[in-house]
C-alpha cells in the first residue's frame, strides 16, 4: 500500500493499494504536489511506476518500466519526478526511464565486480550517482 500522512499532526491524508500490495520506493515530487510510487510490475521483467496527487490520492498515471529485470532493483526519483534511476543488482545494470512514458533513456552495464547498491540524484536531477560493492 502506499500510505501519507499529514507530517505535523499525524492524520492520514489517504492510502491506496496495489493488486499485490507492494510498492519498492517512494518519493515526493514536483513541489510535493505529486507522489510517485515504484514496485515490480505484473510482469517478472518490469516495474511500474504509480504518479499519485498528493492532496487528494488519486492516481494520475501508472506507467510500466521494462528495465527492470532479474530479480530485486533499487529505485530513486529525480527532484522534478520525471526520470526515475533503477539499478539491478543482478544484471549489473544500472538505468533511467522516463516516468511519464515508461521508456528507457539510457542503460549501462557495470564492469562485473561493480554490483549497484545505491543511487541518489543531485538536487537539479542532471547527475546520477551510483554506490557499487
Amino acid at each position: 500500500a502506499l500510505r501519507v500522512w499529514d507530517a505535523a499532526t499525524g492524520r492520514a491524508v489517504f492510502a491506496i493499494t496495489r493488486d499485490d500490495g507492494r510498492f519498492d520506493r517512494v518519493g515526493f515530487a514536483a513541489g510535493g504536489r505529486a507522489v510517485l510510487a515504484v514496485g515490480k510490475a505484473d510482469r517478472p521483467d518490469a516495474a511500474e511506476v504509480w504518479r499519485v496527487d498528493a492532496a487528494t490520492g488519486a492516481v494520475a498515471a501508472r506507467v510500466k518500466l521494462p528495465a527492470v529485470a532479474g530479480g530485486d532493483f533499487d529505485a530513486r526519483f529525480s527532484p522534478d519526478g520525471w526520470l526515475v534511476a533503477l539499478a539491478v543488482p543482478a544484471r549489473n545494470e544500472v538505468a533511467a526511464a522516463d516516468t511519464a512514458r515508461g521508456e528507457t533513456r539510457w542503460s549501462r552495464t557495470l564492469p562485473r565486480d561493480d554490483v549497484p547498491t545505491a543511487l541518489a540524484f543531485t538536487a537539479d536531477g542532471k547527475a546520477v550517482a551510483v554506490g557499487t560493492t
